[in-house]
């Protein structure tokens, strides 16, 4: 399911920049689960063929986000 901020309005799907949270130290483990399904879900929606190619680059462009960002979960105790 694609999150509600890229939703259809009047034909059309809005696409707001990506702006991934700053992980908190104090949920190192959580933050390691949920960044790899991050990135998977985009990597999906940057490469399924069936999917509109204005919201596939939307996929590419939030994933090279989090790819970007990803030194964050390195320096997580």
């Amino acid at each position: 399911m694609l999150p509600m901020r890229y939703a259809l309005f009047a034909g059309e799907f809005s696409t707001p920049e990506l702006s991934p949270p700053t992980p908190s130290p104090r949920l190192p483990h959580l933050w390691r689960a949920v960044w790899p399904a991050a990135m998977e879900f985009w990597v999906k929606i940057a490469e399924e063929n069936e999917i509109d190619p204005a919201l596939q680059a939307v996929g590419s462009a939030n994933l090279e986000k989090l790819r970007q960002r990803q030194s964050w979960l390195d320096r997580l105790p």
